[in-house]
């Protein structure tokens, strides 16, 4: 982790002594002020990981993984589920929430809940 400071470190330094030079009155002046508020975080030793390694501008990396891997974060909205019979046996139904409409069912009646859905009472 020392080397990882240390190098970004490094890094601050000089995209500070560039960005002194032709900032004034400008964007990159807010960056500079950022980059030197690092660099004296980085010498105090107070300075965290996450806050050494955080890019100037004050983006932060995204919550969320990267679309297309079936991962999701939280439950799927403007929907519900309720049990509703089918030939006799109870089986997880799934509802629009803003219309109403039953959107699709399970084929078994013992299978699970949809995943991430709200059950109705």
């Amino acid at each position: 982790m020392k080397k990882i400071i240390a190098a970004e470190y490094a890094r601050l330094q000089a995209r500070a002594t560039e960005l002194m030079g032709c900032c004034e009155g400008s964007a990159d002046e807010q960056e500079l002020v950022k980059t030197v508020e690092l660099i004296e975080h980085l010498e105090a030793g107070t300075a965290c990981r996450e806050t050494a390694l955080r890019p100037p501008g004050g983006s932060t990396m995204a919550v969320n993984k990267p679309t297309g891997d079936n991962a999701r974060k939280g439950a799927v909205r403007k929907r519900s589920q309720l049990k509703t019979p089918l030939q006799g046996e109870d089986t997880w139904t799934k509802r629009d929430k803003t219309t109403g409409e039953f959107m699709d069912q399970k084929k078994t009646p013992a299978e699970k809940p949809y995943k991430g859905v709200r059950k109705e009472k």
